[in-house]
């Protein structure tokens, strides 16, 4: 599953965007990863489940 939530940002950088939200109705989520400057998040994925 790591591989599937690992994903290359425009500055080069793979990140791993393990956190999400799930956002209803349906099964959307919302990846993101924090591991930048305090406050900031990244988004990586909106979609359905990654299964």
């Amino acid at each position: 599953m790591k591989n599937k939530l690992t994903f290359i940002c425009p500055d080069g950088n793979e990140r791993i965007f393990s956190l999400h939200v799930r956002m209803t109705p349906g099964a959307w989520r919302l990846h993101f990863s924090v591991d930048l400057e305090p406050g900031k998040i990244i988004i990586g994925y909106i979609g359905s489940k990654i299964l």
